[in-house]
């Protein structure tokens, strides 16, 4: 099968992001879920903002490798998201001021923006467990249940879309909002106000009757 149709927007991806410092080098990874469940996903130690076509490889819905390069290490994280999720792409960065919450286990509320709550729905804090292992599947399935993006303690954010560029948009929504929110509790002096229960929730029935949809 040729790849580099699939990773053509991959490869604009990882430049976009790599150009915005949402990861730097080798680090992050990025995969899409094929229609019949097979799923492309970035090469172990391929630098994000200089891919091509023979840094993808393709894997069965185990994880199997099929042809291409040798995934990377975290196939496992987003093997584990597609299990739970409906998303097709999934993007796993350090971005800096998420993975600075993520570090300090801060967990950052979606109702701190009405734009984050509409578009990322929640953004769970996954504990922390050993990258490339089966440990970040289990906590994965234990504690990213919903939700567009999510922070992993000590290990960055991912991530969800439909298609790359959502997925892309919505990290990058994640890593503006972790700023603001920093941002937010260095001018208040600590905790940060958010939408109350019934503000979300008018919130989102004006979002739905807009056709708004989560991944």
């Amino acid at each position: 099968m040729d790849l580099a149709p699939l990773a053509a927007p991959w490869i604009e991806t990882g430049q976009r992001l790599d150009r915005r410092g949402i990861l730097a080098g080798t680090e992050g990874n990025f995969s899409q879920r094929l229609a019949d469940g097979r799923v492309l996903i970035t090469a172990r130690g391929a630098f994000k903002g200089r891919l091509g076509a023979s840094d993808f490889a393709l894997l069965d819905p185990t994880g199997r490798r099929l042809e291409g390069a040798e995934p990377s290490s975290e196939w496992r994280l987003h093997l584990a998201i597609y299990a739970g999720h409906e998303a097709a792409a999934v993007i796993h960065a350090h971005p800096p001021f998420a993975t600075a919450l993520a570090a300090t286990a801060t967990p950052l509320p979606a109702e701190f923006l009405p734009e984050l709550l509409v578009e990322l729905g929640s953004i769970p804090l996954v504990p922390y467990a050993t990258p490339g292992t089966e440990e970040v599947r289990r906590a994965v399935e234990r504690h990213y249940r919903a939700g567009n993006a999510a922070l992993l303690e000590r290990h960055g954010a991912v991530a969800l879309g439909q298609d790359p560029w959502q997925a892309c948009a919505r990290m990058e929504m994640l890593e503006r909002a972790a700023q603001v929110f920093t941002l937010a509790r260095l001018i208040q002096g600590g905790a940060v106000g958010a939408l109350t229960a019934e503000q979300a929730r008018a919130l989102l029935g004006a979002a739905d009757a807009r056709g708004a949809t989560d991944a």
